[in-house]
């Protein structure tokens, strides 16, 4: 709801789950309890005071239902609670990150430590079920999140924080003194972890960050080096975020004409991003319109990166993309695999522009991501930036880069679950496993080979090669 005008007056209020309220006018007293409700089916309340004010004489609650078996980035809502809002529901102690030490991560293993509103906490459920943050007041107002710092030997200047109020928070209207206009989530929504970024200078994201920071969200930052930082919000930062609610929609961006590359990693369960775009307001070299990679470190999950000089990033914004032009591309994987390169966007690149993806570990291969191709290659344990590279180069202009891999070909599973490749006659060919263990191979006699050998449900890569050129493909047998 929204409540304006001269006040309102009620004796208890309950926002229902994924409902939301704002008081933009008056003063709204709740004469007893208020709570903010959460399911799994609806999500959570949110509420938002912007120009009203909201009184209440009992206890100010705020529901948020989380599920079993994994970490959740948490931060509070209200202004005195307590660890006690996760006693009985934390299998492994409540975590905060301090960037200063060693260690890094610091436990609190009683029930009476009081949460900062600001701060960023991990907490590890062990089932299903609704924590309640309870203890003083809803947090409005201006809100300072002070004495961030950039002294840390290992993840130097990362510092975990929170958003402070029960409402969605709009990272790009956060006032920053020495802090990157970059935040990272550590999300679990695909299966694994992984880092979503989000930079508000340039507004690029990679796997599904969002300028949009959840309540009872942490989520990560980075002070420059050396420097002390402080984040500044205010209730005009504030936003709902209900789909359903035309009012609440988020406005159509204007149409965005910059050049795009979006690249993906996949090792066939789990993938991450790079992004690399052009604005006219970026710089060539290392500023605010690019953000550093935030490494995973999990095994599960291979990891891809752009080299800007001394600078690994995930996002990484110039000031044009131009003929030529060669950019280090970083990999990193903690577990040996088979893996996949492709570009998932390409966005106004002229039409005669090509993206070549060049390992350097396999002879100089070159391939041709524009047209949709993956390319698929195996690996150690490794974290390397001098392996992979990509070049937009020109139709038409010479390069001293001449081969190309690009195979007519295509693999599928037909009728009768047989994994099924159309290629040419002597045609190298090698199934792998979702875990890069190799299962069959041979050479193609016609246009069109079966393999009889595996038909056991599963997620295969199939690998195609044939006078120099390549093919990669994935195939589920169902």
């Amino acid at each position: 709801g929204n409540y304006s005008g001269a006040g309102f007056e009620c004796l208890d209020l309950t926002v229902n789950a994924g409902k939301q309220t704002t008081i933009s006018s008056g003063t709204l007293t709740v004469n007893g309890n208020m709570t903010l409700k959460s399911d799994a089916t609806n999500g959570t309340a949110t509420f938002i005071d912007n120009g009203g004010t909201l009184s209440v004489t009992g206890a100010s609650k705020v529901e948020q239902y989380l599920t079993t078996t994994r970490n959740w980035y948490v931060a509070s809502p209200v202004g005195a609670a307590t660890s006690n809002v996760f006693a009985a529901s934390v299998a492994n102690p409540v975590y905060y990150y301090v960037e200063t030490t060693p260690n890094a991560w610091s436990q609190i293993t009683n029930t009476s430590t009081n949460l900062d509103a600001k701060k960023g906490y991990i907490a590890n459920i062990n089932s299903n079920k609704v924590v309640t943050f309870t203890g003083g007041s809803l947090n409005t107002g201006e809100q300072t999140i002070s004495g961030l710092t950039s002294g840390g030997a290992t993840s130097t200047g990362f510092n975990l924080v929170g958003n402070p109020y029960p409402s969605y928070l709009s990272w790009s209207g956060a006032t920053l003194s020495n802090v990157g206009t970059s935040i990272w989530y550590k999300s679990k929504s695909t299966g694994a972890y992984v880092l979503q970024t989000y930079n508000s200078a340039g507004g690029g994201a990679t796997n599904g960050g969002t300028n949009l920071i959840p309540p009872m969200q942490a989520y990560w930052v980075k002070v420059t080096a050396g420097q002390t930082g402080s984040i500044v919000f205010d209730n005009t930062d504030r936003n709902h975020n209900d789909q359903s609610v035309a009012t609440n929609r988020l406005k159509a961006p204007a149409q965005d004409t910059r050049k795009t590359v979006r690249l993906q990693v996949s090792n066939g369960i789990n993938a991450d991003e790079a992004l690399i775009y052009a604005d006219d307001n970026a710089l060539d070299t290392y500023d605010t319109y690019d953000s550093n990679k935030m490494f995973n470190n999990n095994a599960a999950v291979p990891e891809i990166y752009t080299v800007l000089g001394n600078e690994k990033l995930a996002i990484n914004g110039f000031g044009n993309l131009s003929d030529n032009q060669t950019i280090a591309l970083g990999f990193k994987t903690t577990a040996a695999n088979t893996f996949t390169i492709k570009a998932t966007e390409l966005k106004n690149l002229p039409a005669n522009t090509k993206l070549i993806l060049v390992d350097k570990g396999d002879n100089d291969t070159e391939t041709d991501l524009t047209e949709g191709a993956v390319y698929s290659f195996s690996s150690d344990a490794e974290n390397t930036i001098s392996r992979f590279s990509i070049v937009f180069r020109v139709s038409g202009i010479t390069t001293n880069l001449t081969k190309t891999n690009v195979l007519d070909a295509q693999v599928f599973v037909n009728a009768f679950n047989q994994i099924t490749i159309v290629a040419p006659e002597k045609c190298n060919y090698i199934v792998y496993s979702a875990l890069g263990q190799k299962l069959s191979g041979g050479i193609t006699v016609s246009n069109r080979t079966m393999v009889n050998t595996i038909r056991q449900a599963g997620v295969y890569i199939v690998k195609l090669s044939e006078s120099g050129q390549n093919f990669s493909s994935r195939v589920i047998i169902k």
